[in-house]
């Protein structure tokens, strides 16, 4: 089930950095969210991103897994992140065209969204 998430503005700058500097080069590498719940998606899913207000671009997920000591260290900032499910991805896509998306917390599913228009265009990706 492909999904939205919001980039916190305080986060969407090391987030662009972490993406650039550690992912761009390895393909052994990934970045992630971590969650106090399992979000509902599987390998192959996307996950499209909002920041300021727009839809900027997407990933596929790689994986979800469970964190057993409830955290997860990022090898890049050294910050320790929260939560009982991690999930993981390492491909990105620009949309060229960004998506305008009124801002939001946790997350949200593509298939229950009530605007059928911003399903379409998300669905054609």
């Amino acid at each position: 089930m492909d999904i939205i998430l919001t980039t916190p503005k305080s986060e969407s700058k090391i987030s662009r950095e972490e993406a650039c500097e550690e992912v761009a080069d390895d393909p052994e590498s990934y970045w992630f969210r971590t969650y106090s719940f399992n979000p509902k998606v599987k390998k192959g899913d996307k996950v499209f991103f909002t920041e300021n207000g727009l839809i900027t671009g997407f990933s596929k997920v790689l994986c979800v897994e469970e964190l057993p000591e409830g955290y997860m260290v990022c090898d890049s900032t050294d910050r320790i992140w929260k939560g009982n499910y991690v999930m993981k991805f390492n491909t990105w896509t620009w949309i060229k065209e960004k998506i305008q998306m009124k801002g939001f917390r946790r997350i949200r599913y593509v298939e229950k969204l009530k605007d059928w228009k911003l399903k379409a265009m998300l669905s054609s990706y």
